[in-house]
């Protein structure tokens, strides 16, 4: 990890059945590029330069092999919550980033989500330059442009990505789970199954509510459920 990776990530969920199989077997997964959602991924401008297109195309089809986790920096973003966490009637994983790090078994990086008004452009002397690095900061500096760039739109996110070699389930210690944060529509029935899933380890749960005095979202820690 680097010196401004942050303690923690974050996950929102719906709490589909899969969802709840990644708590109970903690796991991860880690979809394919074609499969994300914003129809510009990937999206990198090299110009009219056809060698700089080749060595795009190359690191493209790389990350194609492997898979990507997103992970968000905040849990008590109202967007997200809206969107990913079934509005509200989901949750929210906490996970120790670094323990989440070290149990992953696949080569991996995190990226910290760049956001710009237009795709990054790569030109010829920064691709020479990269060239004469080593193989590991050729492939993070590659990565950072294809897949950890995005419309400027996306930055209430504050999305962090982790990229790995292979793409689908990717097993973690679960101790890495810290904290679970349910939003304040999830029915009873669905918060005591999540909760099921999470027995016998040191996770503190919250719930996530709207603030009587701003527009902002508060968690309030649970001691009972």
């Amino acid at each position: 990890m680097s010196d401004d990776s942050p303690a923690k990530l974050y996950k929102y969920r719906a709490g589909n059945r899969q969802d709840l199989d990644s708590l109970r077997n903690a796991y991860i997964w880690a979809a394919s590029l074609s499969s994300l959602n914003d129809p510009f991924e990937s999206r990198v401008d090299v110009g009219d330069d056809a060698a700089l297109r080749w060595v795009l195309d190359f690191e493209l089809q790389r990350l194609r092999g492997g898979g990507i986790c997103s992970f968000a920096a905040d849990p008590l973003d109202a967007r997200s919550w809206a969107y990913y966490a079934d509005s509200y009637q989901g949750y929210c994983v906490e996970y120790d980033a670094a323990m989440l790090l070290q149990s992953v078994a696949y080569s991996k990086t995190l990226l910290k989500v760049e956001y710009a008004p237009t795709p990054p452009l790569i030109e010829l002397f920064a691709s020479v330059r990269l060239l004469l690095a080593d193989a590991a900061q050729r492939s993070n500096a590659y990565a950072q442009a294809i897949v950890g760039t995005k419309e400027l739109g996306w930055s209430h996110e504050r999305e962090w990505r982790l990229v790995v070699n292979l793409p689908g389930r990717q097993q973690h210690d679960p101790a890495a789970i810290t904290s679970i944060y349910v939003g304040h529509r999830m029915a009873h029935d669905r918060r005591r199954k999540l909760i099921q899933q999470l027995r016998n380890r040191q996770v503190t749960v919250h719930e996530v509510r709207p603030s009587n005095r701003s527009y902002l979202l508060e968690a309030i820690r649970l001691t009972s459920f």
